[in-house]
């Protein structure tokens, strides 16, 4: 069980990240070994485990003009 110092420190977190939460999505690019790819990057932040955790889940496409592609990347976060 939390001591209430915890607590409130977990509380605090959790609503200090809550503009987090959702789905995200917009252009970007990054540089690769191959070069420098355009990409269609996607985020979905929830929370998880009775809000005890916050998940992030990332998705980066190739996107050539208004045309996406294969993934390029994924990337995974847990945040507690």
């Amino acid at each position: 069980m939390e001591s209430g110092s915890a607590l409130g420190r977990s509380q605090s977190w959790r609503l200090r990240a809550g503009f987090l939460v959702g789905d995200w999505s917009g252009d970007g690019s990054t540089l690769q070994r191959t070069g420098l790819i355009q990409l269609r990057q996607s985020e979905a932040v929830r929370y998880e485990l009775d809000g005890t955790i916050l998940v992030i889940e990332g998705t980066g496409r190739e996107r050539s003009g208004s045309v996406v592609g294969d993934v390029a990347f994924n990337a995974y976060a847990i945040v507690s």
